[in-house]
């Protein structure tokens, strides 16, 4: 199996303060890789680092063996985002169709699994895919329950068929009902579109369910890379017996 995404030695400091120091991992085609750890370890850092909108301090981040970002016109349609708080990231002032519409008419890329001939098809299959109606895509981000935004966030993230998607606390906030059908959808997601994930949470069971490696943080450091969570050190076997971070 390849490798999607590759992490060496990334370092990230800010006015001389360590954020994060020697994290080195890799993401293999069609798995998931959890990063977990207490507030201030340095999680979400790490994820706009892995999405190229910080520029770290040291080492290096390789998408598909090549170095990532690279100022290539296309490189960036094959790695998208679901952020902390999904409404946030949505334009306030268009329609949900409008932003889930944004990623496809920058990069208007060739789609392999979404039979799509014109927009209404892309926005009627992506409902479809996450498993929305499509009328719901007419209204105004606020005008959406948390799950729906999550899931129209998603939609977003998908519309131009990515190898990777990064997802920061992709359940927080949600309902036990709406969780479920977040990480149901995730796994077909990745079952069907064969794309990668990295998922930035405190919810163990969540981690353990979908992720095939997980990577531990604590204050900027990896304290564990390990393929179950269980078979972890001392600091990660805390939080999983209390279930949470």
């Amino acid at each position: 199996m390849s490798s999607v995404l590759s992490v060496t030695n990334l370092t990230y400091q800010m006015k001389e303060r360590s954020i994060l120091s020697n994290i080195s991992f890799q993401v293999m085609a069609k798995s998931s890789v959890g990063i977990i750890g207490e507030s201030g370890s340095g999680k979400t850092t790490l994820g706009r680092l892995i999405l190229g909108l910080l520029e770290p301090s040291h080492g290096a981040i390789f998408l598909h063996g090549k170095a990532f970002p690279s100022g290539q016109q296309n490189e960036r349609r094959a790695i998208q985002a679901v952020f902390q708080h999904p409404l946030a990231s949505f334009n306030p002032e268009w329609s949900v169709r409008d932003s889930i519409l944004e990623p496809f008419r920058c990069h208007r890329p060739i789609l392999r699994h979404f039979p799509a001939t014109s927009e209404e098809d892309l926005i009627t299959t992506l409902a479809d895919a996450v498993g929305l109606e499509a009328r719901l895509f007419d209204r105004f981000p606020h005008q959406l329950s948390g799950g729906q935004i999550q899931r129209a966030a998603i939609a977003r993230a998908i519309s131009i068929e990515p190898d990777m998607i990064v997802m920061d606390e992709p359940t927080t906030g949600l309902d036990v009902v709406s969780r479920a059908r977040i990480i149901e959808l995730l796994e077909h997601l990745q079952q069907t579109l064969g794309v990668s994930f990295v998922l930035i949470s405190h919810d163990i069971d969540f981690i353990r369910r979908l992720c095939a490696e997980t990577l531990v943080l604590r204050d900027g450091h990896a304290v564990d890379v390990i393929d179950r969570l269980e078979s972890g050190g001392s600091y990660t076997q805390r939080f999983v017996e209390a279930g949470t971070w």
